[in-house]
């Protein structure tokens, strides 16, 4: 089992919350070397994972809007669908990125670069 920001994905909400944003945000645009290498390796993570998840068109647009903050309400009327069935294709997303990201040989390789160069 992998550690780290991007593991736990329960609700829509925390969909949002979990899919590496709050460590990108945390980590910043501007900063040290070692801030912009935990970036990118967060960034690469991300995306490696969601192309691993072989998602539909919708549910990648639909992960999206989540990771930009988008509440299930404002997706649903930018994808012209009622609310059980954004619920149902964020469900159906989230699934199946916690199954990529759990085959991903890479995840949390972040993390383990931020705590070493810490460590310099």
């Amino acid at each position: 089992m992998v550690h780290g920001a991007a593991v736990a994905i329960g609700s829509s909400r925390g969909l949002a919350q979990t899919l590496w944003r709050p460590a990108l945000e945390a980590v910043g645009s501007e900063g040290t070397e070692a801030q912009t290498g935990v970036a990118y390796l967060l960034e690469r993570e991300f995306r490696e994972v969601v192309a691993l998840a072989r998602m539909s068109f919708r549910e990648r647009e639909a992960l999206e809007m989540a990771r930009c903050g988008w509440s299930e309400t404002e997706m649903g009327r930018a994808l012209s669908l009622s609310r059980s069935q954004t619920t149902e294709l964020l469900s159906k997303a989230r699934r199946k990125l916690q199954a990529a990201r759990e085959r991903y040989p890479f995840a949390g390789l972040w993390e383990v670069y931020r705590d070493e160069v810490a460590r310099l």
